[in-house]
């Protein structure tokens, strides 16, 4: 008897030290949305409307040429075929803090979610709280094939790092890794960020 893998998911992971210099100025414009009326109210935590990818800015344009050469070399070394098109990309921001009061409404609209119907999606990793536990403040993805005799995990936490992008599948259920440490006041700050394929 033997076992054949029929099916694999991968995520992808990058640092970007060219977008690293631009933190500070990618933050600011962050944090002047959410001051000045571009907060997505309906979002959890401290979030953006999606509107980050129409930021006309330097350090916009390196982020997302960033994210687009990652994106380029995730197509590009899959082993599934892609249709031909035009790469869009759409991106927010989320903040969230230790002490945010999300309770059953955050549970709800971040625990699990996934990205449909994008085809790939990313969480850069803008701020991490110093000092953190091993994968508090990650993001958790969940196992989507699960078996109690082939994949007993239930998923796996990506620690997060400042400057680093994970890449994933769209469909993939994920959400974040809560700050636990109660020595973390400083929150995580992270810019998502979704790529739909439009046909040429």
């Amino acid at each position: 008897m033997r076992a054949i893998e029929v099916a694999r998911v991968c995520v992808w992971t990058a640092d970007l030290p060219a977008v690293v210099p631009h933190h500070d100025a990618l933050e600011a414009d962050i944090d002047e949305l959410l001051s000045h009326g571009g907060r997505n109210r309906a979002g959890y935590g401290e979030q953006t409307l999606t509107r980050l990818h129409q930021l006309a800015g330097s350090h916009w344009k390196r982020f997302f040429s960033e994210i687009r050469r990652v994106i380029s070399d995730v197509v590009a070394t899959s082993p599934a075929p892609v249709d031909q098109g035009t790469v869009h990309l759409r991106a927010w921001a989320s903040r969230l803090r230790r002490d945010g009061d999300y309770s059953k409404r955050y549970l709800r609209l971040s625990a699990l979610h996934n990205h449909s119907p994008a085809f790939l999606s990313a969480v850069y990793y803008l701020r991490v709280p110093p000092g953190v536990r091993e994968g508090d403040g990650g993001t958790f993805f969940v196992n989507p094939f699960p078996h109690s005799l082939a994949s007993p995990q239930p998923g796996m936490v990506i620690p997060p790092r400042e400057g680093r992008v994970v890449v994933f599948p769209s469909w993939l259920m994920h959400g974040p890794a809560l700050l636990d440490d109660p020595a973390s006041q400083l929150p995580r700050l992270v810019i998502a960020v979704d790529a739909h394929l439009l046909p040429r």
